[in-house]
């Protein structure tokens, strides 16, 4: 079965400037993680068991000027993590919602409403 399902993948192509949410493999667990341009891993965060299907959740990923990511569900910081580099938002050019950069990833299976980036 294929997994990582992403929410979000945005970045420059796989492990190359990524910041992205999805699925954590085909467990049900929610998962955020960044990446460098030079295809090292920069942090990331899993939280076990958030996934619930047929339930709607409200989930928001924030990154401030320290590079600390923090991912909220329902309104609740669920868990968070510094980057050990700055995350190079301003060169995204492979911007993807429901898919990902990396080619072998299942695309997302679900209903999203109300995207927002700021």
């Amino acid at each position: 079965t294929q997994g990582w399902e992403r929410i979000f993948d945005f970045g420059n192509g796989a492990q190359n400037s990524n910041l992205l949410l999805g699925r954590q493999g085909t467990t049900n667990n929610l998962y955020v993680e960044s990446w460098t341009a030079g295809a090292v891993t920069s942090g990331s965060i899993s939280i076990a068991n958030a996934i619930t299907t047929g339930n709607w959740m409200h989930v928001t990923v924030t990154v401030n000027s320290s590079n600390l990511v923090t991912l909220y569900i329902n309104g609740t910081a669920a868990g968070s993590y510094t980057a050990n580099s700055a995350i190079n938002y301003a060169g995204w050019t492979k911007n993807y919602i429901g898919a990902s950069n990396w080619g072998v990833d299942r695309q997302f299976r679900g209903a999203m409403d109300d995207i927002a980036i700021f």
